[in-house]
């Protein structure tokens, strides 16, 4: 994988998701949930990423992570963790 065709790549927001972001502009108060995608973290890619958006958009309601190469919270699958968090969404 190259490093622009990832959101995040050695804990920094790659330059083509600081665009996105950017072009998004505020939210104006929309729930944000990020979830974030990496072979393994130690928290640097998520803080990296929350502070982008907050930085440019909102504040963020929610951080989940999934990883390839590393454990899940309670050594769960990735994409039913990801389904999980988006049932567990709502909208008030």
């Amino acid at each position: 994988m190259r490093r622009e065709d990832a959101p995040v790549y050695a804990d920094a927001p790659t330059s083509t998701t600081k665009l996105h972001i950017e072009r998004i502009g505020d939210l104006e108060g929309v729930v944000t949930l990020l979830l974030v995608t990496s072979a393994g973290s130690d928290g640097g890619a998520e803080a990296a990423l929350q502070q982008t958006v907050e930085e440019h958009n909102d504040s963020v309601e929610t951080v989940v992570s999934l990883f390839t190469n590393a454990p899940n919270e309670g050594n769960g699958d990735p994409l039913d963790i990801a389904k999980q968090a988006g049932r567990d969404l709502f909208i008030e």
